[in-house]
């Protein structure tokens, strides 16, 4: 990994790029958000068979992993109630 030009967290980005008619299932990431470059490097020294790396610099590296690992998942929204379940079986655990 080429060490990284600090970059103000305003101006750190994720780019995700794919082409649904690509014939190799691959997307590009390219990011030089710190957290999500060290979890891309995570997974490249895990599963090198996997994450290839396309172009390495200062500022940032640039992924190609398989895409049928990009997913949209929005976080649950959950009602009150849900809510406040929630938080009663959190103090009941922690008071056992």
């Amino acid at each position: 990994m080429t060490e990284k030009v600090p970059t103000p967290l305003d101006e750190q980005e994720t780019i995700i790029n794919y082409n649904p008619n690509q014939v190799n299932d691959r997307a590009s990431v390219y990011t030089s958000a710190t957290n999500t470059l060290a979890a891309m490097w995570k997974l490249y020294n895990e599963r090198p068979d996997e994450v290839k790396i396309i172009h390495d610099d200062k500022y940032g590296t640039e992924f190609s992993v398989p895409r049928d690992w990009i997913k949209i998942k929005p976080k649950k929204q959950l009602t009150d109630e849900q809510k406040q379940l929630l938080a009663s079986r959190l103090a009941a655990a922690v008071r056992k």
